[in-house]
């Protein structure tokens, strides 16, 4: 009587079948802790550098959106032929350009660009503006404003963009072409807080200042503090 191989029985020759290890399908709990506390040691160390560089990137922005500003003021100054004017206001961190549309029949009468009526550019949370100087003076009013002449001249100016951690941005204003830049290096900072108070020198020795930048009339659609730029 031929006999069967019986179905648990292994076959001459075949490999032998080994049972699956045993505690290989996971991580232990005291490696899932391990892990959980890298994650958390590089996320204290990255957090701090990543809010660092999103306060820096606002005051780079405000101060983009400012050069921005003084260049469409003094562009529309020369290609319409009409007095304008970069308003700052310190205390609503706000600032917008106005123009004098009707030199003639109105004169300093000023009225904001057409299409941004009450929409003022507004600097983001946490940023402020810093030193101001006008014509070599430095300038402390709350609201204040930067001339541009149909002649392509200007006053010249320094405005300072900042924030609590020492973030600086800072535009300059030639008054004798009416270029305006932005001063990305710590050395052109320098320079022209050196010409600015070298202009200051000579006009407190008797050369007339150009303007009187410190007092600003309210134009008829100024903005108020509360709004804020889309």
């Amino acid at each position: 009587m031929a006999s069967g191989i019986g179905q648990g029985a292994q076959r001459p020759g075949s490999p032998r079948r080994s049972a699956p290890p045993q505690g290989d399908a996971g991580f232990t709990l005291l490696e899932m802790v391990l892990v959980l506390t890298v994650i958390v040691v590089v996320a204290s160390l990255a957090v701090p550098r990543l809010a660092g560089s999103i306060a820096s990137a606002r005051v780079t922005k405000g101060t983009e959106r400012l050069f921005a500003a003084a260049r469409e003021a003094h562009a529309r100054a020369v290609l319409r032929g009409l007095r304008t004017r970069l308003v700052l206001d310190r205390e609503a961190r706000a600032f917008w350009v106005e123009e004098e549309r009707q030199p003639l029949r109105e004169p300093g009468e000023w009225s904001e660009m057409p299409g941004r009526e009450e929409k003022p550019y507004t600097l983001a949370e946490g940023v402020r503006f810093g030193q101001i100087r006008i014509d070599g003076e430095e300038i402390t009013d709350v609201a204040l404003e930067l001339r541009f002449r149909p002649d392509g001249t200007a006053d010249d100016a320094l405005v300072t963009v900042e924030n609590e951690d020492g973030d600086i941005g800072m535009i300059e204003v030639r008054g004798l072409t009416g270029r305006v830049r932005i001063l990305r290096s710590e050395k052109d900072r320098a320079e022209a807080v050196e010409r600015a108070s070298g202009a200051a020198a000579g006009t407190s020795k008797g050369q007339p200042s150009k303007t009187q930048p410190s007092k600003v009339q309210p134009s008829k659609t100024q903005p108020s503090s509360s709004q804020t730029s889309r």
